[in-house]
């Protein structure tokens, strides 16, 4: 199992328009760790592409994305979660 870090650039002022984004991220079990940052737990061997353009097809031209995975020397702060929680989403990336 790997954590993937999911992270966007919205440039579109009308937020309704991502609700796609969200709920899929939401679907995928994808925990948000910061505004436009999300982490997300897989075992597929082709989740950094799979995730890109699964996400990249519910965004606007112009927005950013970039979909890598988490390894092990990842350093944090001020989380939306708590960060005990991200340190046990972060021990998947240490079993790798």
């Amino acid at each position: 199992m790997a954590l993937y870090l999911i992270s966007y650039d919205i440039r579109q002022e009308n937020l309704e328009d991502y609700k796609p984004l969200w709920d899929y991220l939401e679907a995928q079990h994808a925990t948000r760790i910061l505004l436009s940052q999300w982490v997300l737990e897989s075992d597929s061997q082709s989740a950094e592409q799979d995730l890109f353009g699964a996400i990249g097809v519910l965004l606007h031209s112009g927005d950013g994305l970039l979909v890598s995975e988490i390894n092990r020397r990842a350093n944090y702060g001020s989380l939306r979660i708590p960060e005990s929680d991200f340190s046990k989403l972060l021990r998947v990336a240490r079993n790798t």
